[in-house]
């Protein structure tokens, strides 16, 4: 009983609906920013594009590429009359595998992510992938983390004061 009480005390907040907001309408703003190169820019979409993925799907961020999410993983089943009658993704998280059901909009998501890709020229079995290379970034490889661009962003909003408790900070998940 008292593990409970402290999990709870150490539980993270919930994002509310207007700090989510606050963040995709700042991150839009990022990526649509002409003033920005076009490699910083697209990094900014992907970033977008993450936090509406794990919005929509419920799927935890990952930091490996065993873990990093694939084309392969996601399963679009349309109706008869062409409708999305259902996707999910397939996860395999901390020795279990389970597969997450995204919310019907998220194709449009879906449809973006396949966008950039065709844009930049990125073939990749990666969702999230690197579109050019850059030092020992190669162009296709997973993007592992957006923790710097969470960090940031967390930050402006005064989301993760430093040194803050964890209770007190908010988490992509």
């Amino acid at each position: 009983q008292n593990f409970r009480s402290e999990m709870a005390e150490r539980s993270r907040p919930e994002m509310t609906q207007e700090q989510y907001d606050q963040l995709m309408s700042h991150l839009e703003e990022r990526y649509r920013d002409e003033s920005k190169p076009a490699r910083v820019r697209v990094y900014q979409r992907f970033f977008y594009l993450w936090c509406a993925t794990l919005d929509a799907t419920g799927i935890r961020p990952w930091s490996s590429a065993e873990n990093a999410l694939k084309w392969d993983d996601i399963e679009i089943i349309h109706k008869p009359n062409n409708e999305i009658q259902s996707i999910t993704i397939k996860r395999n998280e901390k020795s279990h595998s389970y597969e997450a059901v995204a919310d019907e909009h998220w194709v449009d998501i879906y449809n973006d992510l396949l966008v950039v890709h065709q844009a930049w020229g990125i073939a990749s079995p990666y969702v999230f992938s690197h579109p050019s290379s850059k030092g020992k970034i190669l162009k296709g490889a997973p993007i592992l983390s957006f923790k710097r661009q969470w960090n940031g962003a967390t930050k402006k909003f005064g989301w993760a004061e430093k040194g803050a408790p964890q209770k007190q900070r908010i988490s992509p998940y």
